[in-house]
């Protein structure tokens, strides 16, 4: 069931239980990487657990790379509407201070995935490291296109 239907059937509180029990259960089963939605990280339980067992990583984006991102793309349930820009703004703007509690922010810019991906993992072993200078940089792997 897709995501737009699950909170039609059932409500979006439905669906952001359903969420906060898989990150929940994802970050109880060890070390991985776990890209959640804007969304869940507002959730002040979510964002607790997500402290207590992760590190986080805000990859701030400004509303015109976002919005060049979802372009033509009708996935959002969010930006579905006569001016989406203005919401994207908006959004901005009240999140952005929760978003701020992250361990570590990365600037998202019109840059490749692999490249996004290689500047989380240097801001990641940097972070590990207590912000120590590597002494051996960790191994980048190409993203998944």
């Amino acid at each position: 069931m897709s995501i737009k239907k699950l909170c039609e059937t059932h409500g979006e509180q439905h669906f952001k239980e359903l969420e906060a029990k898989v990150i929940a259960r994802a970050l109880a089963q060890g070390p991985a990487v776990l890209a959640t939605g804007s969304d869940s990280f507002i959730h002040d339980e979510t964002r607790s657990l997500i402290h207590d067992k992760a590190v986080s990583i805000w990859l701030k984006a400004d509303a015109d790379v976002i919005m060049r991102r979802h372009q033509g793309r009708s996935g959002r349930r969010l930006l579905q509407n006569p001016d989406p820009q203005a919401t994207v703004t908006r959004l901005i703007s009240e999140l952005e201070p929760v978003y701020q509690t992250a361990d570590l922010t990365i600037a998202s810019a019109d840059v490749s995935r692999n490249d996004q991906v290689n500047e989380c993992v240097l801001a990641l072993h940097a972070h590990l490291r207590g912000g120590e200078e590597a002494a051996r940089p960790p191994t980048i792997v190409e993203a998944a296109e």
